[in-house]
């Protein structure tokens, strides 16, 4: 939304854009990101990126975390991002 570079890939594959990267004449970076879960799921989710840094998931484990972010609510209640911005 805010990164040039991402904006035109997107403009590139979708052929339109509604990031803000232009508009407001801006350009950052995402350089990290993390989530904090809801109590609920922290112990699961801990478990499950655990063993996806250390390669131990399968194809279909995966899917099964993406689906679950997808379609249930408040499993991650905030999202941390670390932006980085590119001067010209």
């Amino acid at each position: 939304m805010f990164s040039k570079k991402y904006m035109d890939e997107h403009i590139k594959s979708m052929g339109s854009s509604n990031g803000m990267a232009y508009k407001y004449n801006v350009d950052f970076e995402v350089v990290w990101y993390d989530y904090t879960y809801d109590a609920f799921y922290h112990e699961m989710m801990k478990s499950y990126n655990e063993r996806q840094a250390a390669g131990k998931t399968s194809p279909e484990e995966d899917f099964m975390y993406v689906r679950l972010f997808r379609e249930a609510n408040n499993v991650a209640v905030e999202t941390l991002i670390k932006l980085v911005v590119i001067k010209e």
